[in-house]
C-alpha cells in the first residue's frame, strides 16, 4: 500500500475530532468570485457565539456568522488561498463562548419559503469549492427539477471529510438532503458515492427503507479522478454529456455537495449558521492525519501547529491535492469551501519547464489544451488563453497531476480566469 492509501485509510478510520480554538478567527468577507459581505459591527464591538457580523451585500454574498465570542479587532486585508489579498473581519476570541439564543426547534417541516430563508440566513454555500449561495442556487433551479444528485463522490486523494459526514452524522445528511428536495420536488435523489467508499451502502440501508426517505437510491460511481466534477458525475448518474453553456439545472438535474446538504439541516433544524467545517489534515508532513471541525476563520498555520506540523520546508495546500491552492501566508484561514489541509514535501515549479509533451491534454475530461494557459499567462497573452476556452475549464487539476515537469498549471488557469473576469481581452 503506498503512502497516499495508507493516509486515506488512516482518516477513514478515524472519527472527527476538535482542536483547540485559535485565540485569533480571520473571517473571509468573500466567497463566490470576489462578492463581498458587508459587516455590520464595529470595530472593538464585542460579539457572541452565531452572531451576524457581516450582512448580504448583494445576491451572490453570503452571511457571516461568528464562531466564538469574543471582540471585534477591525477589517484587515490579508492573504487567502493563492496569496491574493483580500479583506477579513478580524475576531479575538475571549474564549467564553458565549452564544446568542437561538430559536427552539419545531416540530415537523418549516414552508418552503421559511427553508430557503432559513438556508440564506445561515450563510450557507456551496462547500465544494465554489461557494455559491445555497439558496440562490436552489431558488433559480426552476420547477421542473427531474434529479437531485447529492455529491459524495470524494474523488481527490486524500481527502475523506464528506466520508466522515456520511458515515458518522447519517440521520442529520439524510435529513438535510430531505428538507433541500422540500424545495426541489425532484422525482429521484441519488447519493454518488465512489467504489473505494462502498461500505457506505450498509451505512445507508437503514435509511433509504423508511417512507419519509421514498425515492432515494445510491449510485456507486467507478474511481478514478475526476469523477466528483460536476460534468463528470452528470454523466455517470444519468448519461447526460453536459459542457458550458449547457448547465445541469437547464436538464432538469441539481448537484449540491454533502456539506452543504449537511448545513442545511443544522440552518433549519438545529437553527445553526454556518460557523465550521470539517476537513481533512493529511499529507507527508502530518504525523496524526485525520478529519476535524474547526470554526470558520481559523488560521492554516494555527491547524498544522495544532497537528504537530511546524516547520516551514513543506508545501500547503487548502483543499485537495489536484483543486486546491497553495498557501503562501500561514495566517490564509480556513472558509465555508475548505474540506482539506495537505502538507507535501516542497517540490520547485516553473513555468518555463513546459516540454510540449501533450500528456496535460490527454489528461484534460474537457479536451482543452492546458499547456496554452501556461503559455499565455507567462507571456501576458490573455487572448491566447481566452482563445482556447480557458472558461470552459472545470479546475480539476488533472492536467498538473500528470505534468512530468512540474509546470504550475493551475496557478496559470486561476490567474488567467480572475484576469479575464476583471475585463476580457478582445
Amino acid at each position: 500500500m503506498n503512502r497516499e492509501a495508507a493516509l486515506t485509510k488512516m482518516t477513514k478510520g478515524q472519527p472527527v475530532r476538535e482542536l483547540a480554538n485559535s485565540p485569533f478567527l480571520y473571517m473571509p468577507l468573500s466567497a463566490y468570485r470576489g462578492h463581498f459581505a458587508r459587516p455590520v459591527v464595529r470595530e472593538g464591538e464585542r460579539v457572541l457565539k452565531y452572531q451576524l457580523i457581516a450582512g448580504l451585500k448583494d445576491a451572490f454574498s453570503a452571511n457571516v456568522h461568528a464562531p466564538v465570542s469574543g471582540t471585534v479587532v477591525g477589517v484587515r486585508d490579508f492573504s487567502g488561498a493563492g496569496g491574493e489579498k483580500v479583506p477579513m473581519l478580524v475576531l479575538k476570541n475571549d474564549f467564553q463562548d458565549e452564544c446568542i439564543a437561538l430559536p427552539d426547534e419545531e416540530r415537523g417541516d418549516p414552508p418552503p419559503e421559511a427553508i430557503l430563508q432559513a438556508i440564506e440566513a445561515a450563510g450557507i454555500v456551496g462547500a465544494g469549492g465554489a461557494q455559491f449561495p445555497a439558496a440562490l442556487k436552489y431558488r433559480l433551479a426552476g420547477e421542473d427539477i427531474k434529479t437531485f444528485i447529492v455529491n459524495g463522490v470524494e474523488c481527490e486523494p486524500y481527502l475523506t471529510a464528506d466520508y466522515a459526514v456520511m458515515r458518522e452524522r447519517t440521520q442529520a445528511f439524510f435529513e438535510g438532503i430531505r428538507l433541500v428536495n422540500t424545495l426541489l420536488r425532484a422525482k429521484e435523489v441519488v447519493i454518488a458515492i465512489e467504489e473505494k467508499n462502498r461500505e457506505l451502502e450498509a451505512v445507508f440501508a437503514p435509511f433509504l427503507t423508511q417512507p419519509r426517505y421514498a425515492g432515494f437510491r445510491v449510485k456507486v460511481v467507478s474511481g478514478g479522478y475526476p469523477q466528483g466534477s460536476q460534468w463528470q458525475l452528470v454523466c455517470a448518474v444519468t448519461g447526460l454529456e453536459l459542457a458550458p453553456p449547457r448547465h445541469a439545472a437547464g436538464e432538469g438535474i441539481v448537484v449540491s455537495n454533502v456539506a452543504t446538504v449537511y448545513a442545511a439541516y443544522q440552518a433549519v433544524v438545529e437553527k445553526r449558521p454556518v460557523v465550521s467545517r470539517i476537513l481533512t489534515v493529511s499529507g507527508e508532513g502530518v504525523g496524526h492525519p485525520g478529519n476535524i471541525e474547526v470554526p470558520i476563520g481559523t488560521p492554516v498555520g494555527y491547524v498544522l501547529e495544532q497537528m504537530g506540523v511546524s516547520s516551514d520546508r513543506y508545501t500547503i495546500v487548502l483543499g485537495g491535492p489536484m483543486m486546491g491552492r497553495l498557501v503562501t501566508d500561514w495566517s490564509s484561514p480556513v472558509t465555508k469551501g475548505t474540506n482539506g489541509v495537505l502538507v507535501f514535501e516542497r517540490q520547485t515549479v516553473d513555468r518555463e519547464n513546459c516540454i510540449g509533451c501533450g500528456r496535460c491534454i490527454d489528461a484534460c475530461p474537457m479536451r482543452l489544451m492546458p499547456l496554452k494557459y501556461a503559455e499565455g499567462w507567462r507571456l501576458g497573452n490573455l487572448v491566447m488563453m481566452k482563445r482556447h476556452d480557458l472558461n470552459l475549464c472545470v479546475e480539476c487539476g488533472a492536467c498538473e497531476s500528470v505534468c512530468p515537469s512540474n509546470v504550475p498549471l493551475m496557478a496559470s488557469i486561476f490567474s488567467g480566469k480572475a484576469r479575464l473576469r476583471e475585463g476580457s481581452p478582445s
